[in-house]
């Protein structure tokens, strides 16, 4: 008897959300996502201190969504090198937003923009700092748990990975 589409569907969704590196993906562009609508809610509104905190909470949350996936202890842990995943789209997206939106944004609106009121280059700004914090703060954790995450699983690293630095005597010196 088939399973049926719906059964099909639920198969992948899990064997989907098994894998760490989606998580890492999903946290980052949810965090991503929260810092735009924070600068959106402050060009539109204008800033305060409870925008700017709720904003900042739910890109940390989101963050720690993806650093989760990474130094969550277990047997994958390390088996694809979601840490280096994580870093590379974390970066990615931090200094893509940084490079291609936020420093030619504020050197450009204020050009475009003719009330002084406006709070769209502020906006941008804050925007953009709470991604840089954040993310900043999500790699730290991940540098700091990550030797934790490989060393609960028994293993020195993923499969098949040895460590030849120590082999074939080093000149006779002893470390």
């Amino acid at each position: 008897m088939a399973m049926g589409f719906f059964g099909t569907l639920l198969r992948d969704v899990r064997r989907e959300l098994s894998v760490r590196g989606n998580w890492v993906l999903a946290g980052d562009i949810a965090q991503w996502l929260c810092a735009l609508a924070l600068a959106w809610y402050i060009a539109l509104h204008g800033v305060s201190w409870t925008a700017f905190g709720v904003g900042a909470l739910a890109c940390v949350l989101w963050q720690a969504v993806a650093v989760a996936a990474v130094a969550w202890p277990g047997p994958g842990a390390f088996k694809d090198r979601v840490d280096e995943f994580h870093q590379g789209v974390t970066v990615a997206m931090m200094c893509l937003t940084w490079i291609i939106g936020v420093i030619p944004g504020v050197a450009f609106l204020p050009l475009v923009v003719q009330d002084p009121d406006d709070n769209l280059v502020l906006g941008l700004f804050l925007g953009g700092v709470v991604i840089m914090v954040s993310s900043v703060a999500g790699l730290m954790t991940v540098l700091s748990l990550g030797g934790r995450a490989a060393t609960a699983g028994g293993d020195d690293g993923p499969p098949g990975w040895a460590d030849g630095g120590d082999a074939g005597g080093c000149g006779g010196a002893d470390y």
